[in-house]
This record gives structure tokens, C-alpha cells and sequence, in this order.
């Protein structure tokens, strides 16, 4: 993805190539996956999206995050539904104090289940936040 996808990208497509502008986004595993890019590649990815992140995958990843902290200029979205696996909004909480250098939101979404249509609908939300940007379907 760093050596190779975005490289490729940054020269096909007209980007903004620099890490405050290169954001990854990922859901279950892909959010895990997303997760480590920020900790081993904090120079490329000053950005990301993390909906319900599969933390109960790896115990690892609060150890990783507890050693390598993010920057403290990285911008950091999760996401969990309340409908979710028990442990799913449990182990995003266990992860927030190891994120509290940056800057991070944390969005719980009552009826939200571990799908698609969950992060779809989250999506637009995400990425305004990110980017500091009202969403498309908010009030004026």
C-alpha cells in the first residue's frame, strides 16, 4: 500500500500527496489493517477512519498502540454500533487512552450493526470530520 498503491495514485491522479492530506480508512479487519498503517507509517498517513475496528482480533494492537503513538497532529475516527458484538464498544474504550495524544472522536451509534450499510451510512460523517468540513446533509 505505502511502496506501491499510493505512489501509483499520487501519479495517475491529480492528489495532495503530503501526510495531512492522505487519509486511510478501513471497517472490521480493514480498520485493524488501517490501524497499524497510522503506527508504522505516521510520515504517509496523517488520517484515518476506523469503523468498528476488530481489536478482539490481536491483544497486540494496545500493546503496539501503548508503544508507538500515533502523532499528536493525526486525526482519528472510530466508529462502533451498538449493535454489535458485546466486546466491540468495550475494547474501543479500552483503546481510547492509549490514542489520547491526538487528535481523536469517537462516534457510538445506538442501532448500529458490524455491516456495510452501517459504514456507508457513516461514511459522510467520517470524512467531514477528517477533513473539517460540514456534511453534505447537514442544516446550514
Amino acid at each position: 500500500m505505502v511502496d506501491v498503491v499510493k505512489p501509483y495514485v499520487d501519479a495517475h491522479w491529480r492528489t495532495l500527496p503530503d501526510r495531512a492530506d492522505t487519509t486511510i480508512i478501513g471497517s472490521s479487519l480493514g480498520a485493524l489493517v488501517s490501524h497499524d498503517a497510522l503506527l508504522r507509517y505516521p510520515q504517509v498517513f496523517g488520517k484515518a477512519a476506523l469503523f468498528s475496528p476488530s481489536y478482539w482480533f490481536s491483544g497486540e494492537v494496545y500493546a503496539q498502540t501503548k508503544a508507538h503513538p500515533w502523532p499528536a497532529d493525526a486525526r482519528v475516527y472510530l466508529y462502533i454500533g451498538g449493535r454489535e458484538d458485546e466486546e466491540a464498544l468495550p475494547d474501543v474504550q479500552r483503546m481510547m487512552p492509549l490514542l489520547a495524544g491526538s487528535d481523536v472522536t469517537l462516534h457510538v451509534e445506538p442501532e448500529g450493526r458490524h455491516d456495510e450499510s452501517a459504514w456507508r451510512a457513516e461514511f459522510p460523517r467520517a470524512v467531514a470530520w477528517l477533513f473539517g468540513v460540514r456534511p453534505l446533509d447537514a442544516a446550514p
